[in-house]
């Protein structure tokens, strides 16, 4: 009964009834799309390997998610994010469609009236819609547009993935390795989870303004993980990209044996790991951060305080960087190697991918985005939240302030 209470009590409330309108309609959107054929498309063969390239969301949302990777990079300012993402995401999805061509081509697949201009108008065009579709989700939805059709995407696939894989160790009288494999999937869900939901606490001294030798103990939480899943990205994309690109410019060929892919990806989730947290959570972040805070929740002081007032002990804060990078960077290592790991476990490629990589967290970050959502909604509006309903915190804030207390 308090779960139909529940989604009474969240349909009831106008605002949040039209986001959940507008994220359905534009999650359907987007499922619609790998079921239209591309134009141009001479023979539609179920049994051709790539058969999801033959549709217009051939690219999907990958250009997209490659953007923010490249461009999160080397900004956090999240307007210019914003913007540059979209122009690369087309740039991206331009420079893609030249090889998905060929493989159309050498497979027969493509009327010979199509042109390669017009395909890679049609893949930037489709790529584009998705990357519209994001947005608007984020804009004007539940959760965040980029982690909820990732993460939808995942929650498709990976039911005939579980259930492939179980069918597999059946027929190889593999009984055992059936609980080996669904502990692999909590396991890494775990992980996920952790990622996404662990908050550390940050001391700070403020110095009062009128007497500098006084000083105030306060604290502020931010995520272990202030990334999501971009050095995972970073390292499933950019090192083989980059050989890639290389190895078409200078015909030398590269082959790697899966340890040493591992190791390039290790190493790559280590460094974009290390340069990602320490621009999301360098000194002049978590000062503004706490600044910000006590201006949203109308606990400035006054006189109010300034950063100059606001002190992060450099010690403390490289034993921080330290040691949530060290975390960090391991567990997203574990996620970003195991599609190549699976395999030689016995497990098909398939579900390695669904629940290594960064699929997993997607799914958490784009569940846990809809909850707060909704979890604010119902504080807002005077309803039962679902933290009282659990009896416990199931939603993590993303940064939040502790009371000061005087030393």
């Amino acid at each position: 009964m308090e779960i139909l209470t529940l989604l009474k009590n969240i349909w009831s409330i106008e605002e949040l009834r039209i986001k959940i309108i507008n994220t359905a309609k534009y999650v359907a959107l987007f499922l619609l799309m790998p079921h239209i054929t591309m134009p141009g498309v001479a023979v539609f063969d179920s049994t051709f390997e790539y058969k999801h390239l033959l549709s217009i969301a051939a690219l999907g949302l990958s250009p997209y998610i490659f953007s923010t990777v490249i461009v999160g990079f080397f900004t956090s300012n999240t307007h210019k994010r914003i913007i540059y993402s979209r122009i690369l995401a087309l740039i991206i999805a331009a420079a893609q469609a030249p090889e998905l061509y060929g493989i159309l081509q050498t497979s027969n697949l493509l009327s010979p009236n199509i042109s390669l201009t017009l395909f890679m108008l049609i893949n930037v065009a489709s790529s584009g819609f998705c990357v519209f579709l994001a947005e608007r989700i984020s804009e004007k939805g539940i959760c965040d547009g980029r982690d909820l059709l990732m993460g939808v995407s995942v929650l498709l696939l990976l039911p005939k993935a579980i259930f492939s894989q179980l069918f597999s160790r059946l027929d190889s009288s593999e009984f055992f390795f059936i609980i080996f494999d669904i502990a692999l999937l909590i396991f890494f869900s775990g992980i996920a989870i952790l990622l996404s939901q662990t908050l550390l606490n940050i001391p700070l001294k403020v110095l009062n303004k009128e007497n500098k030798s006084t000083e105030k103990d306060v604290q502020i939480l931010l995520k272990l993980n202030p990334v999501d899943d971009y050095p995972v990205n970073f390292a499933l994309m950019i090192p083989f990209l980059f050989f890639s690109i290389f190895q078409n410019y200078t015909g030398i060929t590269f082959s790697f044996s899966d340890t040493s892919t591992c190791l390039i990806i290790f190493i790559a989730t280590v460094v974009s790991t290390f340069f990602y947290v320490s621009k999301h959570i360098s000194p002049s972040i978590i000062k503004s951060s706490y600044l910000s805070l006590l201006t949203k929740f109308n606990l400035m002081p006054t006189p109010e305080i300034v950063e100059e007032n606001i002190i992060v002990e450099e010690s403390r804060y490289d034993n921080l960087l330290t040691n949530t990078t060290l975390i960090t960077a391991i567990c997203l290592s574990l996620l970003s190697t195991f599609p190549i790991i699976g395999p030689h476990l016995g497990i098909s490629s398939t579900y390695s991918t669904l629940i290594g990589g960064a699929s997993m967290i997607f799914v958490v970050n784009f569940i846990m985005g809809a909850l707060r959502n909704i979890e604010m909604h119902l504080q807002q509006y005077g309803f039962e939240s679902l933290e009282e309903i659990n009896q416990e915190s199931v939603i993590g804030k993303e940064v939040f302030y502790l009371p000061a207390e005087e030393s």
